[in-house]
This record gives structure tokens, C-alpha cells and sequence, in this order.
């Protein structure tokens, strides 16, 4: 398995599933100080959103989402990995809970 790669990658699978809306209100979920206290968390979202609806392309590597998320840090992919989860858990939680319908 290619570590690098995202194509399977199960925070990707959910995120294809989104709406341009719903991304939209995902971003501003994870900006919530109240639902999201982990800038880093953010900052992956925000790389990652530039890839949808598709979440694919030449660039859409964990080494490049590093580049821009950790600019000045050399590749880490337990930190990556980590955040990787915490983003999986934030959309599990916007979308068990409703707020995928209803966070404005």
C-alpha cells in the first residue's frame, strides 16, 4: 500500500460525498471554536477542499497536503495520519448530529 497515497483513504471517501453547501458548512463547523479546537485540523480542510468535488488529481498526496498544511516542517505522516483522524471524527460528528442540514 502506498502511504502517500489518498485515493482510498476513508476521510476522502466521505468528503466525496459532500455538496459544494455542505463543504461549505463543514469548513465553518471545524472554525467553530465550540466543535473544533484544533487549528490543524482547519488547515488540512482547507488544503483538502481545493481538491472537491473529487478529492483527486496529480498533487492530492499527503506529501503535498503537508507542504501546505506544515510548511516549515519536514514530513511526518503520524502527525498527518493524526489529523487525518481528527477530520474523520469531525465529520462523523457534523454528520450524525445534523448539522450538515443545519449549520449556517
Amino acid at each position: 500500500m502506498d502511504l502517500h497515497s489518498l485515493a482510498k483513504n476513508s476521510l476522502v471517501q466521505l468528503l466525496r460525498t459532500f455538496s459544494e453547501e455542505e463543504n461549505k458548512r463543514f469548513e465553518q463547523f471545524l472554525n467553530s471554536p465550540y466543535h473544533n479546537s484544533i487549528a490543524n485540523v482547519r488547515k488540512l480542510f482547507r488544503e483538502m477542499k481545493k481538491f472537491a468535488p473529487g478529492y483527486s488529481g496529480d498533487n492530492f498526496t499527503r506529501e503535498y497536503l503537508w507542504k501546505k498544511t506544515f510548511p516549515e516542517k519536514k514530513f511526518n505522516y503520524c502527525i498527518l495520519k493524526t489529523g487525518e483522524v481528527c477530520a474523520k471524527k469531525s465529520v462523523h460528528y457534523f454528520e450524525m448530529n445534523g448539522l450538515k442540514y443545519l449549520y449556517c
